[in-house]
């Protein structure tokens, strides 16, 4: 018995959380015959009425209903100086621009069930604040139409112009997006006014007023700043791609730098080849080491190349003439016995060294300042190079480095 009692209650409080169709058609019905859209100056006073021979119907069934006022599909924020809630209604006095809007009435008749009663429309005559855009920027526009696009099927917003309908018209009221101009300009700038309008009924609702006014375009610095500041993404792409292209022509212009440097290097070393087998002290064999000769073209020593040439030595000119002095310069040093080889091999390099100092011993040595080049330095290359010894005439002239033997 406590059972069957147990769901007889619970059905009749299942049925109790519903609304009435008997109700909802009355709302319905309230909605469609009403219509409530108010212009009004700045400073006068406006009450929007939702208490109605519906609503107290409702209030009989569900005595714990209460009414909640939006602004703009958000909250209404209550100023108790100006503003009064009494019975449902409610009344603004003092008017201004920020009280231009789209309100409605809601009853909340169970914790989660709501229902919307009345739906009414203000525009404020006013001064209103200048919305400031920059030249060429978008200019977003919201109409506030969402709720009436759902009350009224088929309603559509349009924008206009000082007065004027723009190309923003017969948009569906109930899309809650922005309105967007893509690029504004001078002819952009002036008063714009939503306006829904119900073709079934003929009604229209004023919901968004904006006072559009136009900054000049910044130049320069100022433009990147201005751009990054509302460009957040495209700004941080655009700063990575740039340090990825830097760091990609850094790269390949350190390697054309170390091909060039690697190339000087080599033709240096042909040179001091060159030189030292044109002065007829040594010759180089298949490992590139250099072999240095006695008179009689006996090999003495074979003394690996130094590849790492000081660098710093100044222009290529002068380059060259370190190159030939320092040859003529360890050919003196070995013939007198004054250059070892490593530790292996420090004993049998001076002991050819001494055998030639026992046979010879060096006359003279000079080194010549004036050294005749053939061709600029800046047309130097390995080529001309080749050309200038086959055509007999070296960039370095062999008189100009002697060594003479006793």
């Amino acid at each position: 018995m406590w059972k069957i009692l147990k769901k007889l209650r619970n059905r009749n409080k299942k049925k109790s959380t519903e609304l009435p169709k008997n109700l909802y058609s009355m709302v319905k019905k309230s909605l469609n015959t009403t219509h409530n859209a108010f212009i009004k100056e700045a400073g006068q006073g406006v009450e929007f009425e939702c208490e109605t021979r519906t609503t107290r119907s409702i209030l009989r069934l569900f005595p714990r209903a209460t009414y909640r006022w939006t602004l703009n599909d958000g909250p209404l924020t209550m100023e108790p100086e100006r503003m009064v809630f009494r019975m449902g209604d409610l009344i603004i006095q003092g008017l201004k621009a920020t009280d231009t809007g789209l309100y409605s009435c809601r009853l909340h008749y169970t914790e989660r069930k709501v229902i919307t009663v009345g739906v009414f429309s203000l525009y404020v005559n006013s001064q209103y604040q200048a919305t400031r855009v920059i030249e060429g920027r978008e200019i977003h526009l919201q109409c506030n139409s969402h709720l009436l696009g759902i009350l009224y099927s088929g309603s559509v917003k349009n924008w206009y112009l000082n007065g004027e309908l723009t190309s923003l018209k017969k948009i569906p009221a109930i899309r809650k997006y922005i309105d967007i101009i893509k690029k504004s300009s001078a002819q952009s700038q002036g008063n714009w006014t939503c306006v829904v309008h119900n073709p079934v009924s003929g009604n229209n609702w004023t919901t968004a007023f904006y006072n559009i006014t136009l900054l000049p375009a910044p130049t320069g610095f100022a433009y990147i700043v201005d751009y990054a500041k509302h460009n957040i993404k495209k700004s941080i792409l655009i700063t990575i791609g740039f340090f990825c292209v830097v760091m990609v022509i850094s790269s390949i212009f350190i390697d054309m730098v170390d091909k060039k440097k690697k190339l000087q290097r080599k033709l240096e070393k042909r040179i001091q080849h060159a030189f030292l087998e044109e002065s007829g002290v040594g010759h180089y064999d298949n490992d590139d080491n250099f072999c240095y000769t006695d008179k009689d073209g006996n090999v003495v020593v074979c003394k690996e190349s130094d590849d790492d040439e000081d660098d710093s030595s100044g222009t290529f000119r002068s380059k060259r003439k370190n190159v030939g002095k320092k040859a003529l310069e360890n050919t003196k040093a070995l013939i007198e016995g004054d250059v070892g080889e490593s530790d292996e091999n420090e004993n049998d390099a001076n002991r050819n060294a001494g055998d030639v100092n026992s046979t010879q011993g060096v006359l003279g040595f000079n080194f010549s300042e004036d050294i005749p080049v053939t061709g600029s330095e800046d047309s130097f290359t390995e080529d001309n190079f080749e050309a200038s010894v086959n055509e007999d005439c070296p960039l370095l002239s062999r008189v100009n480095y002697n060594v003479s033997f006793r």
